[in-house]
């Protein structure tokens, strides 16, 4: 993948020089860049690489996961962003991604295509991985009828 190979080590990356002034050449710090900056002295290419790669992730994403839910004898609750209705967690490494699904895929393992993570028991905070099970789009409105969730069931 080309991206990798032009990756520099985290420690490169990680706090790139904050360059007010546009126009300038761009100070990606790792390559050659004839382009002009435009955002954090980098050009456009440069700066949407940091940023989804490294750039705004403060530390391990793993420990940042970590301190968004509070743990109880059943759930682990969510306590950061949310979206949607249900009121799911969000959050952002690299790119926003639903809390239970990186829950799922930090604790348990990847999530095969074709495949959602669904809630057991039925709180759209919890992303206690004990919780969460993989399934089929029609697993998953299944259990919504059966547990009067849906919109049309207030």
């Amino acid at each position: 993948m080309r991206t990798q190979e032009l990756r520099p080590s985290a420690s490169a990356v990680a706090s790139p020089p904050y360059v007010k002034s546009r126009g300038g050449p761009c100070l990606n710090g790792f390559e050659d860049c004839n382009s002009p900056a435009r955002a954090r002295g980098m050009c456009h290419k440069h700066y949407q690489r940091w940023r989804t790669t490294t750039g705004y992730r403060m530390g391990d994403s793993l420990d940042r996961f970590e301190a968004k839910f509070y743990v109880t004898p059943g759930c682990w609750v969510w306590t950061a962003a949310t979206v949607g209705r249900a009121g799911h967690g969000s959050f952002r490494n690299g790119r926003h991604v639903l809390a239970h699904r990186y829950a799922y895929q930090a604790y348990v393992g990847s999530i095969p295509r074709g495949q959602v993570v669904r809630h057991k028991c039925d709180n759209p905070k919890c992303v206690n991985p004990d919780h969460l099970e993989l399934g089929t789009q029609a697993d998953n409105m299944r259990d919504m009828a059966e547990r009067g969730r849906g919109h049309w069931q207030s």
